[in-house]
């Protein structure tokens, strides 16, 4: 479908970069009809991959209308956040594509954030150990309990964190991807951490170590009192 000429020539939206159509979408009090076009057209091309990192991002905590209302909330900011995205004038298509993905993820994330932070004693977690071995037994462990043992133990080593190794380690375990060999905090959500605690980043760095540890050997103690080894 045609519209009006844009910079050059006739825009055709099927056929318009990401980041054009997010330009667009930015642009909507200059011209509603067309951002709301570019908006379905970035919503259909990208609403099965939000939609699958929901799913695995929000495995466990979130319901099936919960995980489609984060989908459909992700896209909501994502249209009034427009003019905050930064494409970086990328030429390759998938490179581009790329892009954009990781800023909608980022925006999923930080919405599922939110929503867990109303869920009291509701908290994503995923640990990684230095030692790759260390880290399989203790997966090895967690997955010879039964599922409600698993949630309780792991919800008694949380209780004994704070509020602030909480949050840190939570945020860290949202940027975590299967293959990672360490929890990673993205810059943006250090520069809000150390802001929030008034502190630097190194200290919250430090923080989510001495988090994880503790969740790590709380977990470990659980395990050997249950009778089920983990090798050293």
């Amino acid at each position: 479908m045609e519209t009006e000429t844009i910079t050059h020539g006739a825009l055709v939206i099927s056929e318009a970069s990401n980041e054009l159509l997010l330009r667009l979408m930015a642009g909507r009090n200059n011209d509603q009809a067309l951002a709301e076009q570019a908006f379905t057209e970035f919503y259909n091309r990208h609403q099965g991959y939000v939609f699958h990192v929901a799913c695995k991002a929000a495995n466990g905590l979130l319901d099936d209308d919960e995980k489609f209302d984060l989908v459909q909330e992700t896209f909501i900011r994502a249209y009034e956040k427009a003019h905050t995205f930064k494409g970086g004038a990328l030429d390759d298509a998938t490179q581009e594509r790329r892009w954009a993905r990781a800023w909608l993820g980022k925006i999923a994330n930080n919405l599922l954030i939110d929503k867990m932070r109303k869920k009291k004693g509701v908290l994503l977690l995923n640990y990684d150990d230095e030692s790759v071995k260390r880290e399989a037994e203790l997966k090895r462990a967690v997955a010879s309990l039964p599922k409600s043992s698993e949630q309780l133990l792991v919800q008694e080593a949380l209780e004994r964190l704070t509020e602030r190794e909480q949050r840190i380690l939570r945020l860290a375990a949202l940027n975590y991807s299967p293959g990672d060999k360490e929890l990673r905090i993205s810059d943006s959500d250090l520069d809000e951490l150390a802001t929030t605690y008034n502190v630097s980043k190194a200290s919250i760095r430090q923080t989510k170590k001495r988090a994880k540890e503790k969740v790590k050997n709380y977990l470990e103690v659980r395990f050997q009192q249950k009778g089920i080894e983990i090798e050293t």
